[in-house]
């Protein structure tokens, strides 16, 4: 249980990481394609306030999607689990999400 949360931990900080790096290299790529007399073109920046209420809301997602899927996994065997006609059943979440395991 420990794994997988310290895995999803891991894999959202490098995901919102990435997405961090790529919107601000986009941005800057954008300005130097776009023409010099764009309207407004030197007033466009990243907006830090919008990506922290994003991030809060990815957290939040996050926050409420992970005990469902650490108690899918949590229960069962190993080899049910991995099993490709086991791993398609869907199992059901006390807050209402339906987490795959």
């Amino acid at each position: 249980m420990r794994q997988l949360l310290t895995e999803s931990v891991l894999l959202a900080s490098v995901g919102g990481l990435l997405g961090l790096l790529f919107a601000t290299e986009g941005l800057s790529l954008l300005k130097a394609l776009l023409p010099a007399d764009t309207p407004r073109l030197m007033d466009v920046r990243m907006d830090w306030r919008v990506l922290a209420f994003t991030g809060g809301l990815g957290d939040l997602d996050w926050a409420c999607r992970w005990p469902c899927s650490g108690a899918a996994h949590s229960r069962g065997a190993l080899t049910e689990s991995l099993n490709p006609v086991g791993a398609a059943r869907q199992v059901p979440c006390p807050s209402g999400y339906a987490a795959d395991s």
